[in-house]
């Protein structure tokens, strides 16, 4: 199974909402080319999803690796090292 990361565009008020679809492999291509179909629909993989934000992902962020350590060990447990 594949999971798609759709984008749903309301023409009359410009919002948008992400939605995830669960697609079974052997239909996956019919059913991204009916989505296609739809001008307000925009189909990204999780793979785009991941390139999008390495590309706009700043560069020189100033963090050691212990900074680094120190939110994960606090994400993860609660507490810094």
């Amino acid at each position: 199974m594949n999971i798609y990361l759709c984008k749903k565009i309301v023409m009359s008020t410009a919002t948008s909402e992400r939605i995830i679809l669960t697609v079974d492999k052997s239909k996956k291509k019919a059913f991204v080319a009916m989505l296609k179909l739809f001008d307000f629909v925009r189909v990204e993989t999780p793979e785009d999803v991941l390139d999008r934000f390495i590309q706009r992902a700043p560069k020189n962020v100033p963090l050691t690796e212990e900074d680094i350590l120190n939110e994960v060990m606090e994400h993860r447990y609660g507490t810094a090292q």
